[in-house]
């Protein structure tokens, strides 16, 4: 099984499982595994935070893991071990020894990541972001593949955090279940779990090796990235900024491996505008940013050009593969009603454009265009058909 494949089943199998506000987090997962960037969780005790990342991390059961669930508890040897006497004696170094520490993870999880003191975090940042730590004298590297932070403090409390919560590129919010009947799934859920002995779910047909994870993050640079997003995500950039939502220089360079990810993972070679929709996990900074930033990606995503020129496309090529046929044609009749079923789609899919294009205030001269070929072919195959006359070889 190739590594997308295996990473789609982990998502279908999690969302088996983690259903209701926790079945986004699988897809979030997989894009921090296949980017490198890290990943924080913020929710309420008891919101599943905890058991959907270790249920993930047992689909890549050769790695090594570091989780630490009382992150407030946190010092400097749980990071990057004791110090070694023998290199203090010899050498009159201070050298840590670093193995089965978190620096030396693949995998790592730090829950209640908010709670860590100013001293530990400071010694985070590098080993967070660039991946570096000091060990004596030496500038060591810190090799890990996922970074994941977790909270369960409200957004209210979070101002003070901001810097060490903007270096986590993906970000998510998880709320209480509201929903009594997703509840009820939930609990039946729970339910086999326990029966089966498990504290959380465990992915036992899958299993990621850093080689192939490693490769697959190459296959993500070569994801086309075309002009038309990067006109979008000025467009996002813009209008974000003109609303007072100013974000930091880092989110904005780093959200291309995101798009390039998702791409990937929906086994495109470049990345589409529909791709833009997962910018709400990296552009938002609390729920109350989630409604604007959804509403500016829509916006964004619409190009109404690129989306007539699309459906004229598919027009034409009904048309070529009608000419000459008639409907009074017993074998050709299914052909040319089956076309103009399809144009009739198309033609309801045009007028939601315009709508839309007009609402926008984005009609042009050009979208005019596009529209009037469309009902032409539209046109030409209703009067061939109601004529019982074979479809024109001219428009």
């Amino acid at each position: 099984m190739e590594l997308k494949d295996k990473l789609l089943a982990i998502e279908k199998e999690q969302a088996g499982v983690y259903i209701g506000s926790l079945k986004h987090v699988p897809r979030l997962l997989n894009i921090g595994a296949l980017t490198g960037w890290p990943v924080f969780i913020q929710g309420d005790p008891g919101t599943g935070k905890s058991s959907i990342i270790r249920s993930y991390f047992s689909a890549f059961r050769d790695l090594s893991q570091f989780v630490l669930s009382g992150s407030r508890f946190a010092d400097k040897t749980d990071l990057i071990g004791y110090r070694s006497l023998k290199a203090y004696k010899e050498n009159d170094e201070m050298v840590y020894n670093v193995e089965g520490t978190m620096v030396t993870s693949d995998l790592i999880f730090l829950d209640e990541c908010l709670e860590i003191s100013e001293k530990i975090n400071k010694l985070l940042y590098p080993i967070m972001y660039e991946r570096e730590f000091q060990n004596g004298r030496e500038r060591r590297i810190a090799d890990w593949l996922m970074f994941i932070g977790g909270t369960n403090k409200k957004f209210s409390e979070l101002s003070e955090s901001s810097g060490f919560i903007d270096r986590f590129i993906l970000r998510t919010f998880i709320p209480n279940i509201t929903d009594a009947d997703e509840l009820i799934k939930i609990r039946q859920k729970n339910r086999q779990r326990r029966k089966a002995g498990e504290k959380y779910h465990v992915i036992k047909s899958i299993n990621v090796s850093r080689e192939e994870l490693m490769q697959a993050r190459k296959d993500v640079l070569d994801i086309e990235i075309p002009d038309i997003i990067d006109d979008a995500i000025s467009n996002i950039f813009i209008k974000l900024n003109t609303q007072g939502k100013i974000l930091s220089t880092r989110r904005w360079t780093d959200l291309d491996l995101v798009l390039q990810a998702v791409s990937y993972l929906n086994g495109s070679t470049k990345v589409t505008l529909d791709s833009l929709e997962i910018l709400s996990y990296v552009l938002a900074s609390s729920p109350a940013d989630l409604d604007l930033i959804a509403k500016t990606l829509q916006m964004a995503a619409f190009n109404p050009i690129i989306q007539l020129t699309d459906l004229e496309k598919k027009a034409e090529d009904l048309y070529s593969s009608c000419k000459g046929k008639s409907v009074s044609d017993a074998a050709q009749a299914g052909i040319i009603s089956q076309a103009m079923s399809e144009l009739s789609d198309i033609r309801d899919k045009t007028n939601e454009i315009v709508s839309k294009a007009r609402q926008n205030n984005c009609y042009t001269s050009k979208l005019q265009d596009l529209v009037n070929k469309i009902i032409d072919i539209h046109t030409m195959f209703a009067a061939a058909i109601t004529l019982g006359k074979p479809l024109s070889g001219k428009k």
